[in-house]
């Protein structure tokens, strides 16, 4: 369970968080929306640990652990990191070979062993059926575009 407590925060000598509490049941699909301004971007940034964003009091835990006094990676390891909203093509490396490596990442935090290739493919084969995406997507290398005029 996420839960955030009279959390406050600033940025640059700037509150922008002022108190918010909340608590987010492990399982559970939350969305937060708000107008420009409300602190959305800055909840995030604080819960993930970005750097230049200052909690000025309240909590944060994870599962009871004090979720502020993890370093980024560690926050990351325990689930609680921010994913591209529009990702960035990595030229050479094929997406297949990006998530399994993230995979092994968070697999290697939590002491467990690295998945192997064949047992990768076989889960994100699965994954792709659940989410109804053409396995075969998830295969192809970036494709380097040239543009000429």
């Amino acid at each position: 369970m996420l839960s955030v407590s009279n959390l406050r925060a600033e940025v640059e000598g700037k509150e922008i968080l002022k108190g918010l509490s909340l608590e987010v049941p492990a399982g559970e699909v939350h969305a937060i929306m708000g107008p420009n301004g409300a602190g959305k971007s800055t909840l995030s940034y604080v819960l993930t640990g970005r750097e230049g964003y200052e909690v000025t009091g309240g909590a944060a835990t994870l599962d009871g652990e004090d979720l502020l006094s993890l370093a980024p990676y560690e926050r990351a390891a325990k689930g609680v990191f921010l994913s591209f909203q529009y990702p960035l093509e990595i030229p050479g490396v094929p997406a297949l070979t990006f998530i399994r490596t993230a995979l092994n990442a968070q697999r290697k935090a939590r002491g467990e062993a690295e998945i192997t290739a064949p047992e990768f493919l076989k889960l994100a084969r699965a994954k792709a059926a659940d989410l109804k995406i053409d396995f075969d997507m998830l295969k192809r290398a970036p494709q380097r575009r040239l543009f000429r005029r």
